[in-house]
């Protein structure tokens, strides 16, 4: 919903909506009556520019400052698992994880780190559960020493929640190996 304030009386107003800046073929240019219009029909997914004028007795005001927004239903695609490597024994009780973000048109991405003790990551296994800003987390609190899985989700700045990256598993390990008999 396009939305603008107006303190001087009027007879009209002119809205358009355009994926130009320049205007030239707009996607929505419409009069109406009222300091708001809401689209009868989606705008697909882009960037859009926006403006609008008064009309008061067969004048017309300048248009007003141009406003920018963005259309956005796609969901991110799942991140790539960096690190710890599929597999990988750590000897940190906090291991650091990192993933690449995917692209994304709707900056910036939040991601959702899921930490499991089985690939199923069924309720009851998960040991964390966090949201977060950067492409690395280091694990808090603490971890025991044990078999993990973990995933990420990503989120854009439109809301959309994307599916989780495949599980990768690591192994804290932090108790040294008894001493050998002799």
């Amino acid at each position: 919903t396009f939305t603008w304030e107006n303190l001087a009386p009027a007879d009209n107003f002119e809205l358009q909506v355009d994926n130009d800046a320049d205007f030239s073929w707009p996607e929505i240019s419409i009069t109406v009556t009222s300091t708001s219009y809401t689209p009868t029909t989606p705008l697909p997914d882009n960037l859009y520019y926006w403006k609008v004028r008064q009309f008061r007795s067969g004048e017309n005001s300048p248009w007003s400052e141009i406003r920018i927004f963005r259309v956005d239903t796609v969901k991110p695609a799942p991140p790539t698992l960096v690190s710890p490597i599929h597999g990988e024994n750590e000897n940190d009780l906090t291991p650091l994880l990192s993933w690449q973000p995917p692209p994304e048109n709707s900056l910036p991405l939040t991601y959702k780190i899921q930490i499991s003790t089985t690939p199923s990551f069924q309720p009851g296994t998960i040991v964390r559960d966090i949201w977060v800003s950067d492409n690395a987390w280091e694990v808090t609190p603490a971890l025991e020493d044990n078999l993990y899985y973990w995933r990420v989700a990503a989120k854009d700045n439109a809301g959309n929640t994307g599916s989780f990256s495949g599980a990768r598993s690591f192994r804290v390990d932090t108790v040294p190996p008894a001493s050998p008999t002799l």
